[in-house]
């Protein structure tokens, strides 16, 4: 809920947005029932993509915070709740998450069936096992899979222009 009286924090009012995005999404699949949710972890993630497509250069600066401040384990972000404090790499993390199981899930429909499940209510680990478990199994080996996937993502161009040590060495040189 919003309070209007007041002016709204720009990040709270797309978390509201996102989370009622995906809650009508699950109203739309389920129909409507006390199960319902949304994970803490998507909602942050969806702000986070979206802010990425709204400010291009967000995922750039998103890989230096990350390098800065490393992502928390998959296990974390999967089981982070609403109320609790809500750490700074808790938002990259989360960005990152969406945007790797997005890419993991390729043309495949991976990526729509975790959804579906997780508005649903299912556990996030167990959602993630039915449908990315060919890539991993057990806890120990979706950490690594989820630390790789990051690395990869971490290390991809996602910017047509030069990186920002790249930038640095062509100025220093002029």
């Amino acid at each position: 809920r919003l309070v209007w009286a007041s002016e709204p924090a720009q990040r709270s009012t797309e978390r509201a947005i996102v989370q009622g995005l995906l809650m009508r999404l699950a109203v739309a699949q389920h129909g409507v029932h006390g199960g319902l949710t949304v994970p803490l972890w998507l909602e942050l993630g969806g702000v986070g993509w979206w802010r990425s497509r709204v400010e291009a250069a967000r995922m750039d600066a998103l890989k230096y915070e990350t390098r800065r401040l490393p992502a928390p384990r998959l296990s974390e972000l999967l089981r982070a709740q609403r109320g609790d404090a809500v750490p700074t790499n808790m938002n990259s993390g989360a960005t990152w998450l969406v945007a790797v199981l997005a890419s993991e899930s390729g043309r495949t429909a991976a990526w729509s069936q975790l959804l579906r499940r997780l508005l649903n209510g299912e556990a996030p680990e167990t959602a993630l096992e039915v449908t990315f478990g060919d890539r991993f199994h057990g806890d120990a080996e979706r950490e690594i899979w989820w630390r790789t996937c990051l690395e990869q993502a971490l290390r991809t161009r996602t910017l047509p222009g030069l990186q920002i040590e790249e930038s640095r060495l062509a100025l220093e040189s002029l």
